[in-house]
């Protein structure tokens, strides 16, 4: 529909993206001097609308129906000013803000700008402008460094994936909104969340949300930016942390929001939608769209980030067919078995870690207690105390790391011993399924057969006379 669009040359909306340390056009990087890749999304974008290169420095064209924004928290603080005057003027926006974007890492609100290359120069080089305050002029509040986990990677298929990829589906989606509406699987991955300001006047409508226990029966919560992730002091790029610590929230977090209305009844009104995630769109995704076959692992980012373009240009021609791809049936049964013993892996984790935190904090309990009764050993002078202090710390010291050590390998060890079961058990679950569709894929052939011989049995004894039947005495 878009070639037969383009070739009938009908008007085609005229849709802004904003230069930000996130350049999807790509171009020359003077810090590193390498070239940057053209993303991806930019030449999806291009199939539909006309797209035009904005500097954020200069005056915003005024014909642009919509505003793309990558990384507004990397812009300084007069581009951003501008940004923030931009919106409260009532043009369409969709803001995409990635606590941790793996697609364009350095980028993030609480990291320097101009990225590792500014840290080892030194720290010199412009500043970032007032992010906290850009936000509540928009309405809302997204936590910088916080990063959304949740149990829905169960649904994936196999499961061995990271909980901080959050699949939203069903009741995580709008179900009210167009942009939403029909969708089948989004996934997040490494993104943040994002929450009404309270600001008088204006609607926060979610879009995409991380549904807590009420609606799943399953935990969620945030992981900080930096627990997630390990970092090689020799460059390379981060690495994810196999075991950071995850904090619980059991609520509902909004992935995506829209926001509508006039703070304090002032300007032309707010329209825009915030998506707490940047890597849904960039690259990587879309190498794996291009890779994976599979239509289990099709999902709807693109269609997503399209619809709310069209949404907020008021141009609804595509949506409705957009969502027309097949409905696959779900394996349930599988999924649920699976959950199952994803829930008792997660529960053996957590009681690995809390023995592991109660014995430690034992161990420290321990060294506190001997040290105050140094202290409060009347027989001894203060000299005499602090030279005794010293040597049952450094006793206590040993005693205690040896403690840690121990305590960290028997954690280990029991985390192991019950990944193996999960993995075990996930693969008992899927070999039996294999198993069981394979006879019920025998089943219908020995079914046939058998019909067959006892249609052809009862033919051949309709048409020989029973005088030449086997056993039959009638020619006696």
């Amino acid at each position: 529909m878009r070639s037969v669009r383009t070739v009938a040359k009908t008007s085609r909306q005229k849709v802004g993206i904003l230069k930000t340390d996130v350049e999807l056009f790509g171009g020359f990087d003077m810090q590193t001097f390498q070239q940057k890749p053209r993303w991806a999304i930019a030449s999806e974008l291009e199939q539909q609308y006309e797209i035009v290169n904005v500097d954020p420095t200069g005056e915003y064209p005024t014909d642009i129906a919509c505003l793309l924004v990558p990384q507004a928290s990397s812009l300084e603080q007069e581009p951003m000013d501008k940004l923030q005057q931009w919106i409260l003027d009532g043009h369409k926006v969709v803001l995409f803000e990635d606590p941790a974007p793996v697609s364009a890492w350095g980028t993030a609100a609480d990291d320097q700008k101009g990225g590792m290359q500014a840290r080892m120069m030194g720290g010199g080089g412009p500043e970032k402008g007032n992010w906290a305050g850009f936000q509540r002029a928009i309405g809302v509040n997204a936590p910088v460094g916080e990063v959304v986990w949740d149990l829905s990677y169960n649904t994936f298929p196999g499961g061995r994936i990271s909980p901080e990829f959050v699949f939203v589906h069903d009741a995580g989606m709008s179900a009210d909104s167009p942009i939403t509406k029909g969708l089948q699987n989004v996934v997040s991955m490494l993104g943040g969340h994002v929450e009404s300001s309270g600001a008088d006047g204006l609607t926060f409508t979610p879009l995409l949300v991380s549904r807590g226990p009420d609606s799943t029966g399953e935990e969620n919560g945030i992981v900080a930016k930096m627990d997630l992730f390990q970092f090689n002091p020799f460059g390379g790029g981060p690495s994810l942390n196999p075991r950071p610590r995850r904090q619980v929230r059991n609520k509902d977090l909004t992935l995506a929001a829209r926001v509508t209305g006039k703070p304090d009844g002032d300007g032309k009104g707010i329209d825009l939608i915030y998506v707490a995630d940047l890597d849904m769109i960039g690259n990587q995704f879309f190498q794996l769209r291009q890779r994976v076959m599979d239509p289990n692992v099709r999902f709807d980012n693109v269609t997503f980030a399209l619809n709310c373009i069209d949404t907020l240009v008021g141009d609804d021609s595509l949506i409705g067919l957009r969502k027309r791809r097949p409905l696959l049936r779900k394996l349930t049964a599988v999924e649920e078995a699976q959950t199952v013993f994803e829930k008792a892996w997660q529960k053996q984790k957590r009681d690995a870690e809390e023995a592991a935190k109660t014995s430690l904090d034992e161990a420290q309990a321990r060294l506190d207690e001997a040290v105050d009764k140094i202290k409060n050993d009347a027989t001894l002078d203060a000299q005499a105390k602090e030279v005794k202090i010293v040597q049952v710390q450094q006793q206590e010291n040993r005693k205690l790391e040896l403690a840690k050590a121990q305590i960290e390998e028997k954690k280990e060890r029991k985390l192991e011993e019950a990944q193996f079961d999960r993995d075990a058990a996930r693969m008992r679950i899927h070999n039996s399924y294999r198993w069981i569709t394979l006879a019920l894929a025998l089943l219908p052939g020995i079914l046939l057969g058998l019909v067959t011989f006892a249609r052809r049995a009862m033919r051949a004894s309709a048409i020989v006379p029973k005088s030449r039947l086997v056993g039959s005495h009638g020619g006696k």
